[in-house]
């Protein structure tokens, strides 16, 4: 399926990016580029918050296919790795109101959430508490945004190996279809493990702290 950018296409006057627009999907989704650029601009992924950047809580949108056998992915422009479409709460949000305009914000899709699979909570500075939910598209198209490089649907037995490894611990959590919200504490984001990365892989880490302060460097 050919990707497009909705940021970059030009749109004729008068344009609905989305048809059959409810006041919900405008009070979510507004169409004024001015409103919308700004929920753009502060969307933040939660593990690139910390130090002196303010932390707020974070969701996380699984949004698989029909056949349920697929999970859509988006590699991040600022730090090249696959993860879950995601951010943190606008000031004035609640954690499923933030899912829906995290997922239009770096999908192009309309989603609706079937449940909440998870709560996990961060013991250090380095992550955020993180509301994970399960989600089932009802509209749009996929295309990339400011902050998102490249999307595709994975197969679930086939993911990529760029793949963030604590989304993908929160995906298994997912797929277990526990009839209670699992919560759990975010203990494997740790110092000692950011600087072993660092001697592994220095250009990534280099690359998600400037993010983290602020200052990403997008490609």
């Amino acid at each position: 399926m050919a990707l497009t950018c909705r940021l970059c296409t030009p749109k004729p006057a008068g344009f609905s990016e989305i048809p059959n627009r409810s006041a919900i999907a405008q009070r979510f989704f507004p169409l004024d580029e001015e409103e919308r650029g700004k929920n753009c601009a502060s969307s933040i992924s939660f593990y690139l918050k910390g130090g002196f950047v303010s932390m707020k809580d974070a969701v996380i949108a699984i949004i698989l296919n029909e056949s349920q056998d697929q999970v859509l992915l988006i590699k991040r422009r600022d730090i090249p790795i696959w993860v879950l479409p995601g951010g943190g709460l606008e000031s004035t949000e609640d954690p499923e109101t933030a899912v829906l305009r995290e997922a239009w914000e770096e999908t192009g899709l309309q989603v609706g959430i079937k449940r909440k699979t998870g709560e996990y909570t961060p013991v250090n500075r380095l992550a955020s508490f993180t509301h994970i939910f399960e989600c089932h598209r009802i509209g749009g198209t996929l295309s990339t945004g400011d902050e998102t490089r490249e999307i595709a649907f994975f197969p679930l037995k086939a993911l990529p190996k760029m793949f963030f490894f604590l989304h993908a611990e929160w995906l298994k959590d997912a797929l277990k279809y526990s009839p209670e919200i699992i919560r759990k504490p975010i203990a494997n984001i740790t110092y000692s493990r950011i600087v072993l990365t660092f001697f592994t892989n220095p250009g990534l880490v280099i690359r998600a702290l400037l993010a983290r302060f602020g200052i990403p460097f997008n490609s």
